[in-house]
């Protein structure tokens, strides 16, 4: 992973907390490669709605570990 300023970072699977570790789950969802799919997207009425689906990138917090071995 990347971080805000560019460097490399480790993005750590468990988290310390005061009663033992917590685990970071992340989602990653795409599109169809086609860009929609033959009956549409899913939980949109077709007669009603037009709908694309577009890749797009977002960024979220996660607790990480540099190289240096700083956690943050």
């Amino acid at each position: 992973a990347v971080d805000m300023s560019g460097g490399t970072v480790t993005v750590l699977e468990k988290v310390p907390v005061s009663k033992g570790q917590l685990k970071q789950y992340f989602y990653e969802t795409k599109c169809n490669p086609m860009g929609y799919t033959k009956e549409g997207c899913r939980g949109i009425d077709k007669r009603h709605w037009n709908s694309q689906c577009r890749t797009t990138q977002s960024y979220v917090r996660a607790l990480t570990m540099d190289s240096k071995k700083r956690i943050g």
